[in-house]
C-alpha cells in the first residue's frame, strides 16, 4: 500500500496567482499528533529514516523546539513558529533539517499554553 502527502502552495501579487502541488508517495508513514504541555524535552516516539523520507511535515499551533534523540545531546534541533509548518520533499531545493535517523523528538514548549504537535512523514518502508 502506498501513502501520500500533498503540499498545496498559492502565491498572489494582488494581480495574479500562482499555484502548485507537490505530493509524495512511499510504502510508510510515521504520524504523531500530540499536546505538549508547558515544559522542556517531552518526549514523543517516531521512527524516521532521513534517507528514505520522501515528504514531511512538522506543525505545532504554539512556538516550540523539536530536538531529535536526545534532549541534551540532540542530533538536530528545529525551531518551530506557532502556525508555520516545515514541510520538506524529496527534489526539494533546500536541504533536509533531519541529518540523523530519529527514534524520538524532544519537545520544548516554553509558550505558555499547551502546544498540538503533529507531524506526517511518508517514507519508503523498504529501503
Amino acid at each position: 500500500m502506498a501513502y501520500s502527502l500533498s503540499y498545496n502552495l498559492s502565491v498572489s501579487n494582488g494581480v495574479e496567482t500562482i499555484a502548485q502541488t507537490i505530493a509524495r508517495s512511499a510504502s510508510g508513514r510515521a504520524e504523531i499528533d500530540e499536546n505538549i504541555g508547558v515544559g522542556a524535552d517531552t518526549q514523543v516516539n517516531i521512527a524516521i529514516d532521513v534517507s528514505e523520507v520522501e515528504m514531511l511535515v512538522l506543525l505545532s499551533d504554539q512556538d516550540v523546539t523539536i530536538e531529535t534523540n536526545s534532549g541534551s545531546e540532540a542530533a538536530d534541533t528545529l525551531a518551530l513558529t506557532a502556525g508555520e509548518p516545515y514541510i520538506w520533499y524529496s527534489g526539494a531545493q533546500d536541504s533536509f533539517a533531519l541529518t540523523t535517523d530519529v527514534t524520538a523528538f524532544f519537545v520544548t514548549n516554553a509558550a505558555g499554553a499547551t502546544a498540538r504537535v503533529r507531524c506526517w512523514v511518508v517514507q519508503d518502508a523498504t529501503p
